[in-house]
């Protein structure tokens, strides 16, 4: 009888992904939502070129090999179907917005529409994206540790981040302060004047979400886990102690 745990597909996922999966995702997959080959995808949520767009970047992220792609294994349905069922609605118009500043970008950097790209200015495109994403995360963690405790001192951070815009706090306790250059957002306490925390206004860059969707998706998928991770219904003999080398393949099971 099948034994595929999905804890343990959504663990080596995480593994492969280098971050923790965000709470929808993680949710959505431990409730029983999984990608599954689809021939005629509609999609629910997003609009058709939206989904294509999405299917294409998830492709060039997982492609077909000797082994099935993302598209194969219907990622892209996950993406939909996830997006709509399980994300907030902050949470999916914040997706939506980074979905767009996607495509606004292939116009601006490639010239063309992301669809209208070749196969490879698509594939540049996105690895592009994704190695900026990168060095954008090491440079907020790196300025939200620099900042978070100091001072607020007005000058100096408008010299650095650009001018701010206040904005209305949840707390009276607390001022917000959001500076559009940097796109991030400044909590302070209003007693202390004192820098509480910086925010962004997405948890992390648009492609390194849909990364995490595709990856989560292709690998709890029934493909994923049998063709690509090693897949053993019935676990045999245990071996506490054998070369890398022979281990092969991350195990699904």
């Amino acid at each position: 009888m099948e034994q595929i745990t999905r804890r343990e597909a959504l663990k080596r996922a995480g593994w492969a992904l280098g971050f923790a999966i965000s709470a929808p995702t993680l949710s959505a997959v431990l409730n029983g939502c999984k990608a599954k080959p689809d021939l005629a995808f509609k999609p629910q949520f997003f609009t058709d070129d939206q989904a294509r767009v999405l299917a294409e970047v998830a492709d060039i992220i997982i492609p077909r090999t000797d082994t099935p792609g993302a598209k194969d294994v219907g990622v892209p349905g996950f993406m939909d179907t996830l997006v709509k069922d399980c994300y907030k609605k902050e949470d999916q118009d914040a997706f939506l917005e980074g979905l767009k500043e996607f495509e606004d970008g292939a116009k601006s950097s490639m010239g063309d529409a992301f669809l209208d790209l070749s196969p490879e200015q698509q594939k540049e495109y996105v690895i592009n994206v994704h190695a900026q994403a990168h060095e954008d995360n090491k440079k907020f963690d790196e300025t939200r540790r620099k900042l978070v405790g100091t001072e607020y001192v007005a000058e100096d951070l408008a010299k650095e981040f650009g001018s701010p815009e206040t904005i209305d706090a949840s707390n009276a306790s607390q001022w917000m302060t959001y500076f559009p250059t940097a796109k991030f957002t400044i909590e302070r306490d209003s007693a202390t004047n004192k820098i509480k925390e910086v925010k962004r206004k997405f948890d992390r860059p648009f492609i390194l979400g849909v990364k995490e969707l595709t990856v989560v998706g292709f690998f709890t998928s029934q493909p994923g886990c049998e063709q690509v991770l090693q897949y053993q219904a019935v676990p045999g003999a245990y071996h506490g102690c054998m070369p890398l080398a022979e281990v092969g393949k991350t195990w699904a099971t």
